[in-house]
């Protein structure tokens, strides 16, 4: 537990992915980024970016469109 509390505080911290693979001791940069991708700070500022983008897009295009109500299937 130690040791992942170790690698997400540094990727959180913006210590770059190849290097805490390095302290890690892993043999493959892609180990690392199997486990603790989620954590890269660049990453979830860029994935947090397109999600306010795109609910940006998708509020101006609805506040012009008017909503329809569902449509009631009668089960006569």
């Amino acid at each position: 537990m130690l040791r992942d509390t170790f690698a997400v505080e540094m990727l959180l911290a913006g210590v770059p992915l190849e290097q805490v693979s390095m302290l890690l001791g892993h043999k493959s940069v892609r180990i690392t980024e199997k486990h603790y991708a989620p954590w890269v700070k660049p990453r979830q500022e860029q994935l947090a970016a397109d999600v306010r983008k795109a609910w940006r897009v998708r509020d101006t295009g609805n506040k012009t469109a008017k909503r329809k109500a569902p449509r009631r299937v009668n089960s006569a």
